[in-house]
């Protein structure tokens, strides 16, 4: 606790500072270092008062427990105060000097320096918050501490004292990656990931989507505090619907994966090798799954319940996505939620490694990337689709999906060799399309847009694709 008259910037005092901002923003763990020694004079952490409320807001969406004038809120606040007791620990873990580990939550969450998503179950048929965030530092961080604190009585004895350290980690299973593999989409390594749970991230989606359906079939007015503006159930809405954004995108990381780590020359297992094929096309198989109109749909009762903002209330950057006006639009905030999924399968860094995976591996005949492609477009454009709601969801995905192809295709990243096999792969779909069975008005336009390329090596864009409302920071 600082004194009455202490400057918070005094480099004396340890700070933990309470910010209160109007929007989304990050926490910050920071250090005041001694530039000739190396020596932390001082820790300043910067907590910003949202995260409570966004914890409070997604718990909210869950649970659904304003069922009278008098709900139980308990689980929602506790939920949310082991959320700013996780971040606490984790900024203050910055200034020690410990970098983010995202591959923590591979190892039973063994890290508060990983960036964790509450850990949602179903139990006895409702959804169970009770062990949404850990309530204590792993062991991963104890060893990081006794790895840069402890003393040593001279220089050999420390050395080995640390490599001893280190081993032990790896004996026990401890996996470590950090920023520059795991925030790009691209990124390759199947461990290390932002915002995931479990050592499965294939599972763990598919789980997600089973807590994410269960939320949505009990979303309603019990969502909402007696009082509030019933139009202010979209903002509740965002979170749950996109429960499972960040999960696709670690499971996006097994496709094309490369199983590696951080290696020095006096390790004994080195080099970098390809994820299993099976475990890609398990991947590949439960993305493929969000790109399903029974997945992507907005249950009925929840479109019919939300009205366009009231009078004195205003649409912002955390309200979904519209194309329909001041009316909630649940075929763009699907529309959004698919092209997630689409930029993570058609990223051309990953296409790129599976032509060159497949190459090294050519007697794998049942991975490709022909097939692969094939599969995507399949599910998407190909796919048998219902009548109502769901045919109209079957459309934007088809739109979608052939305009991230063809961006793919575009892109200077992408390798010439997947160029060429985007370029057969629409060629082919083109032909499908303009077959006399296949044709109607929605398939004439897609057809139309393919064939003016083929013609003119010109692409006119089919459709703008729909960004997400915001995630980062939850």
């Amino acid at each position: 606790m600082l004194p009455e008259d202490a400057d918070p910037m005094d480099v004396r005092y340890n700070t933990i500072q309470w910010v209160h901002r109007a929007t989304r923003g990050w926490s910050y763990g920071s250090s005041v270092i001694d530039p000739r020694t190396g020596e932390i004079l001082k820790g300043h952490v910067t907590l910003g008062s949202l995260r409570v409320r966004q914890d409070y807001l997604i718990a909210q969406g869950l649970t659904a427990p304003f069922t009278s004038d008098n709900p139980d809120t308990s689980a929602i606040k506790e939920m949310a105060l082991a959320r700013i007791r996780q971040l606490s620990a984790h900024e203050v873990g910055h200034t020690l000097g410990i970098a983010h580990n995202f591959s923590a939550s591979v190892n039973n969450r063994a890290s508060v320096m990983d960036y964790p998503h509450p850990l949602v179950t179903i139990k006895d048929g409702k959804i169970d918050l009770s062990n949404a965030y850990d309530d204590k530092i792993g062991v991963w961080d104890e060893y990081v501490i006794k790895y840069g604190y402890s003393q040593f009585p001279d220089n050999n004895t420390e050395q080995q004292e640390l490599a001893s350290l280190v081993a032990r980690t790896k004996q026990q299973g401890f996996l470590y990656m950090s920023d520059p593999d795991a925030r790009p989409l691209s990124g390759a390594n199947p461990e290390g990931h932002l915002w995931d749970n479990g050592d499965n991230p294939v599972v763990e989606l598919e789980r997600m989507l089973d807590v994410r359906k269960l939320a949505l079939n009990n979303f309603g007015l019990d969502n909402l505090a007696s009082g509030r503006d019933v139009s202010d159930l979209q903002e509740i809405l965002i979170p749950i619907y996109l429960f499972h954004r960040f999960q696709t995108t670690a499971a996006a990381k097994v496709i094309a994966g490369v199983d590696y780590s951080y290696q020095v020359k006096s390790d004994n297992e080195l080099g970098a090798k390809a994820v299993n094929f099976d475990q890609q096309q398990q991947a590949l198989n439960a993305i493929l799954r969000t790109l399903t109109p029974q997945e992507l749909v907005i249950p009925k009762h929840i479109v019919e319940l939300i009205p366009p903002k009231s009078y004195g209330s205003y649409r912002n950057r955390e309200s979904a996505p519209s194309k329909t006006g001041l009316v909630f639009d649940p075929i763009e905030l699907a529309s959004a939620s698919a092209q997630h999924s689409l930029n993570a399968l058609l990223n051309p860094a990953r296409l790129n490694r599976i032509s060159q995976q497949v190459a090294l591996h050519s007697e794998t005949p049942t991975w490709s990337l022909p097939l692969y492609l094939t599969q995507i477009i399949n599910a998407t454009v190909k796919a048998d689709s219902d009548a109502g709601v769901n045919h109209l969801l079957h459309k934007r995905v088809a739109a979608l999906t052939i305009e991230s192809l063809m961006k793919t295709l575009l892109n200077e990243q992408t390798s010439i060799e997947v160029k060429a096999e985007i370029f057969e792969s629409l060629h082919e779909l083109n032909t499908w399309l303009s077959s006399y069975s296949r044709k109607n008005s929605f398939n004439n336009l897609l057809s139309y847009h393919l064939a003016w390329y083929f013609e003119h090596r010109q692409w006119l864009p089919l459709i703008t694709p729909t960004a997400m409302p915001p995630g980062s920071p939850i």
